[in-house]
């Protein structure tokens, strides 16, 4: 049985580890933001949306970068907002600041497809 689309906010270094490293949630989307970002309060809407209306089994995961600067560095991460997809457990697509939802549509189609229909 399939399960619908989740969105984590890891504001805490624990819930972090707990969701993101849990081997159940290998299809993901890593939003890294900063509070004091207006880029990054403005793009995470859409991309919630996005990920509700056309990939519902992926695991939407936001992360305060500011609150998780050792988990932010260990990804390669710095700037925001950037966004991870991960397919099957391994790094898929990463977009920076400039980011197109529908750009990030286009290129999550095709793999979403293959995997679960």
């Amino acid at each position: 049985m399939l399960k619908e689309n989740r969105s984590y906010f890891c504001e805490k270094k624990l819930l972090l580890h707990h969701s993101i490293n849990d081997p159940l949630k290998e299809n993901k989307v890593l939003y890294f933001y900063n509070d004091d970002c207006p880029p990054c309060m403005a793009l995470r809407p859409k991309i919630e949306f996005l990920l509700k209306k056309e990939f519902p089994l992926m695991n939407l995961i936001f992360i305060n970068a500011a609150q998780n600067p050792e988990y932010t560095a260990s990804m390669m991460i710095f700037s925001a907002p950037t966004i991870v997809v991960f397919f099957e457990g391994k790094e898929y697509m990463r977009y920076g600041k400039n980011a197109s939802v529908m750009q990030i549509k286009e290129d999550l189609q095709r793999p979403y497809s293959l995997l679960f229909n």
